[in-house]
């Protein structure tokens, strides 16, 4: 299944690599819910990290989601646009809660799109100067990307988390998020490219 992808740049090379969010989580109700409004639980997931690590959830995160029926759209440009009520909707970590910024969505907004099924991406921190999100290049939807400018300090490095999960439109839920770390496991290698010493990232 498709997870994240994220795009490293550092120097003045760019490098484009799956990122291991893993795959993406379908949720199964358990027991009927009737919850009005659509909203996040997050954990944090104990893996290690090569950047500065987390410890706790905190500051902000993006949520893109997706409206659709039947199966996920195959490969990369799956030409489906983020759902307008989620795309790229900031959040902000509240406990093991995520509180929604700009005002809450009911599920009868989900609903009410004639999908059956709901995806969510979600990251953190939010895009900087270092980093961009994009899902779209010349109209062509895609799955979410994430351009990092990776600096050599690896105290200064962001850890980078993320989390997917996918649920049924009528899901009536809290849907329970669980973050993982992006830059856990990179291996720094020299190269050569165009002349150009740059370091390579192996994952």
């Amino acid at each position: 299944m498709s997870a994240l992808r994220i795009i490293y740049s550092i120097f003045i090379t760019a490098f484009l690599m799956t990122a291991a969010s893993g795959c993406v989580e379908e949720i199964e109700r358990t027991e009927p819910a009737d919850n009005e409004y659509l909203t996040f639980s997050a954990r944090l997931s104990e893996e290690a990290t090569k950047a500065a690590p987390l410890t706790t959830l905190s500051g902000q995160a993006g949520i893109i989601g997706y409206t659709f029926n039947g199966e996920w759209p195959s490969g990369d440009n799956m030409n489906l646009p983020p759902w307008d009520e989620l795309a790229n909707k900031p959040f902000t970590f509240d406990g093991d809660q995520l509180v929604d910024n700009t005002g809450m969505i009911k599920w009868s907004q989900v609903r009410g799109t004639n999908s059956s099924r709901l995806r969510i991406y979600a990251y953190s921190p939010l895009a900087d100067d270092d980093m961009t999100v994009s899902y779209e290049t010349e109209g062509n939807y895609s799955i979410p990307s994430i351009t990092y400018s990776v600096p050599q300090d690896i105290s200064k490095q962001k850890d980078i988390i993320t989390a997917t999960a996918e649920v049924e439109s009528d899901f009536n839920e809290n849907i329970p998020l669980t973050f993982n770390h992006i830059l856990t496991g990179l291996k720094f290698k020299a190269g050569i490219f165009s002349n150009l010493t740059h370091d390579h990232l192996d994952y």
